[in-house]
């Protein structure tokens, strides 16, 4: 017809994949997305990163697979046990069940015909001197011990054979052995003996085996002391000591 144009029918430019045309693309293996240890790819075929677990700990050599559970209990029961052996136990050990005397307490609470009281008076020119290793008992200044007044001293002495707390137990005990050491002791002690057997033979009755300990030597230095001039005051010694040992 006139005054129209001819016109062709258009098509399409994209090609439907066809028998002849072989097998449909695929993606190239350079843009392919090869997962790696800890990454996964998602839709898009790009790779997210994931946090990669640490890897699991061997059990040593010869040991087989979960014994290692067993191992930290193991370990936590060594811990709580009590140490045992030679030299586990502390050095002050030995001295926490030794009694001593409140240095704070009111002196209402102390007999005054104690020897812990003469003590504290100054009755007994005399202390105690705490070395690093033992103790030792330190006599006043200007002090001549065979000057000393042996009556009442000696006899306070003895009766201080009788505490059980520390430090009148040690001064007593040491002071007696260095005053009847000391010179011309044997003179001085023979008249004081019936007024020292009484306090002995309370020692040797008493249940605190401290006491019997100390009364014991006691004796035995009295006795090394004067001599023969115990021996009216042995039967009733003999006695006491038999009677004590038996109960033991």
């Amino acid at each position: 017809m006139i005054g129209k144009k001819a016109t062709t029918p258009v098509t399409s430019s994209v090609r439907k994949p066809g028998k002849a045309d072989g097998p449909p693309l695929r993606p190239s293996s350079l843009n392919r997305a090869t997962p790696t240890h800890g990454v996964a790819p998602n839709r898009n075929n790009a790779p997210v990163s994931k946090p990669i677990p640490p890897p699991a700990s061997k059990p040593p050599a010869g040991m087989p697979t979960g014994a290692r559970k067993k191992v930290q209990p193991v370990e936590e029961e060594k811990k709580e046990a009590p140490k045992t052996g030679l030299f586990t136990e502390k050095p002050s050990a030995k001295l926490t069940g030794i009694k001593t005397a409140d240095p704070f307490a009111a002196k209402s609470s102390i007999k005054t015909n104690s020897f812990a009281y003469v003590y504290n008076a100054g009755g007994i020119p005399c202390r105690i001197d705490h070395g690093s290793i033992s103790n030792k008992l330190r006599w006043d200044q200007n002090v001549i011990l065979s000057e000393l007044p042996f009556d009442p001293i000696l006899v306070t002495c003895f009766e201080g054979l009788l505490e059980d707390k520390h430090p009148y137990n040690f001064i007593a005990k040491e002071a007696i052995r260095q005053l009847l050491e000391s010179d011309d002791a044997a003179e001085k002690v023979i008249p004081l003996i019936p007024r020292i057997v009484a306090p002995l033979r309370n020692a040797f009755a008493s249940t605190n085996d401290t006491i019997f300990d100390n009364g014991l030597k006691a004796l035995k230095q009295l006795s090394k002391c004067v001599g023969d001039a115990l021996n009216p005051h042995v039967n009733g010694f003999v006695g006491q000591l038999c009677k004590k040992l038996n109960d033991k």
